[in-house]
């Protein structure tokens, strides 16, 4: 079944999206809703008194003021607040610039959302009769460590010891990742035996991608990823305990995860592995908005 939001998750993601549009927290962004609502409120209520008037004047009856004070006020309060929001807005975009923290030795976090690529036929011809072998991650570096999936492995690795929901998106079609999942799933459970996080596909996360993704689909992979974001959300876990791996899939995959990060709060991370030495280290990204 398609995935269902919890009771005023709604109301959260409105409040998120907000505070991110308006520059700001809390009480400010409350305050400036609250004031646009108020002055819009006064102005349709003295219009809707104009259109009493002019019914009245129509059929035969007399209006002695057209232009009271309290309706003025209004249509001068909300021209007021417009003025102060355009200003606001010219000033912020002249003032704002993006920044792209980096960190390479994160703390580990609770959930992560992997994007898998698939393997070519033969490879996985050859891992799929050894997988039941694997007793751990060392194994798989060791057999197997120029496999693409070496990279989502570590990234599964590094969070291991406080990991607990591991969403992966998969790629769609016959050869896509998609119809590799079920073997990406035993390697994970057989590199991380008795590991105390849930590993789920997209599709069993919602039903609408259970055939998968076109990886160069940015907006309908831009719509998964922040529908697997906002599900560990609802789940419980906070924005720092939540990363967006890109390592994975195509490159416009990686543009929309990175373009659904650009939310405040979220991050991105990314695992490179070196094909000499065989090591691998991981980096996570934040941007932020600096004055």
């Amino acid at each position: 079944m398609s995935a269902v939001r919890a009771p005023g998750a709604a109301q959260e993601r409105a409040r998120r999206i907000l505070q991110h549009l308006l520059g700001g927290h809390g009480g400010w962004a409350t305050l400036v809703v609250v004031a646009l609502l108020t002055g819009l409120s006064w102005l349709t209520n003295s219009l809707y008194e104009w259109l009493v008037d002019f019914d009245r004047v129509l059929e035969g009856g007399r209006v002695d003021n057209w232009l009271p004070a309290h309706r003025l006020i209004a249509f001068g309060v909300f021209a007021l607040e417009l003025l102060i929001l355009a200003l606001l807005a010219r000033k912020a975009r002249r003032r704002y610039r993006p920044r792209v923290g980096s960190e390479t030795a994160p703390a580990p976090v609770r959930g992560l959302i992997l994007f898998l690529s698939n393997l070519s036929s033969q490879q996985a011809d050859e891992l799929e009769p050894v997988a039941d072998t694997l007793t751990s991650m060392d194994g798989f570096r060791t057999q197997h460590g120029a496999l693409n999936w070496r990279m989502p492995l570590e990234a599964i690795a590094y969070h291991a010891s406080r990991l607990r929901e591991v969403v992966v998106i998969t790629s769609e079609g016959p050869t896509g990742s998609t119809s590799q999942y079920t073997l990406f799933h035993r390697v994970v459970k057989r590199c991380f035996p008795g590991a105390g996080f849930r590993l789920r596909s997209i599709g069993e996360l919602d039903d609408q991608y259970d055939m998968g993704l076109d990886f160069e689909g940015v907006d309908r992979v831009s719509q998964a990823t922040d529908d697997a974001y906002e599900a560990l959300r609802e789940g419980g876990l906070r924005q720092v305990d939540i990363l967006i791996d890109v390592t994975g899939g195509q490159k416009p995959n990686a543009v929309a995860a990175t373009a659904v990060a650009l939310a405040e709060g979220r991050r991105i991370q990314y695992v490179a592995c070196n094909r000499e030495t065989g090591a691998c280290h991981l980096s996570v990204y934040d941007v932020n908005y600096d004055a």
